[in-house]
């Protein structure tokens, strides 16, 4: 099923990434670029899209975010190839409904349980 949408950072696109979809249970995860203004389109195992269900979130990206995306919190004193990752919170997980979507907002936003580790 096609799975597209936006990846957000407390309200605004972030320009570079890898989001990945993490099966609530058992499933195949699901990862996608993320390019300018934040789109993705979903691939599992190699084809477009994602299956239905429920998944957390991951995103991945570099530290380095002058460049990339000037949204994220600059952390001093680390490299610049440090990569930042987020983890969705436990609820609520996002769904994929049965038809897919080309309209999914992954918004990331620690005050909504978000959690960031940092990793070189």
């Amino acid at each position: 099923m096609p799975a597209q949408g936006k990846v957000k950072f407390e309200g605004e696109a972030v320009s570079a990434g890898t989001i990945m979809l993490m099966p609530v249970g058992k499933g195949e995860r699901s990862v996608s670029l993320v390019f300018e203004q934040g789109d993705f389109a979903l691939h599992t195992e190699g084809d477009l899209g994602a299956k239905p269900g429920t998944y957390r979130v991951i995103y991945r990206t570099e530290l380095d975010a002058d460049k990339l995306h000037p949204t994220l919190p600059k952390e001093k004193g680390l490299p610049q190839e440090t990569i930042v990752i987020y983890h969705s919170p436990q609820t609520p997980p996002l769904t994929i409904p049965q038809n897919g979507t080309e309209e999914l907002v992954v918004n990331i936003d620690k005050r909504t349980g978000w959690t960031r580790t940092l990793s070189d």
